[in-house]
């Protein structure tokens, strides 16, 4: 699956979360912080389509390929936007 950014805000300070959101997952919220000016990907993410409210927030490995393709696009959207 190619996986892209489709909504991304980022955190307002150095001790608030930024939500991205990617295709094929909209309903679905994954969280980073900024850490020395880079982002970093959390390892929790929010499936808001799912009934149970205790199954909402989820894991995801950072070994896994979704959460580094995730972390790939964050780093290269702050690249391509670090002079906005």
């Amino acid at each position: 699956m190619a996986v892209k950014i489709t909504k991304i805000e980022m955190p307002e300070t150095s001790f608030d979360w930024g939500i991205v959101q990617i295709n094929n997952f909209s309903n679905t919220y994954y969280r980073f912080g900024m850490i020395n000016g880079k982002p970093k990907l959390d390892t929790t993410f929010f499936a808001d389509q799912l009934e149970n409210p205790k199954e909402k927030h989820r894991n995801i490995s950072p070994e896994s390929d979704l959460y580094k393709d995730i972390q790939q696009l964050l780093n290269n959207y702050l690249k391509e936007n670090e002079n906005e």
